[in-house]
C-alpha cells in the first residue's frame, strides 16, 4: 500500500492522515488542497508550513469546522 503525502511538514502530514482515518476527506485539486469534514465543510490546507504556529492553528480550525452544522446550502 502506498503512503499518501498530504504535506511536506511531517507533523501536519501525520495530523491530516489521522483526520482521514476518522472519516475526513482529502481533496488535492486546484492550487490548495482541501480537507472536507464529515459534515461537508471544507478547509484549505497548506502544502508546507508557514510558521511555527501552523499546526496549532490548523488543529483549532478543524475543531471549529467539525462543530459546525452540516453544510446543506445550494451552491451554483
Amino acid at each position: 500500500m502506498s503512503k499518501t503525502t498530504y504535506s511536506t511538514d511531517k507533523d501536519l502530514n501525520a495530523f491530516i492522515a489521522g483526520l482521514v482515518r476518522m472519516g475526513w476527506t482529502f481533496q488535492a485539486q486546484g492550487r490548495l488542497p482541501k480537507i472536507i469534514a464529515p459534515n461537508g465543510r471544507k478547509m484549505p490546507v497548506p502544502r508546507s508550513h508557514a510558521d511555527w504556529r501552523m499546526l496549532r492553528n490548523i488543529r483549532k480550525s478543524t475543531e471549529r469546522l467539525a462543530a459546525l452544522p452540516p453544510d446543506t446550502a445550494e451552491r451554483p
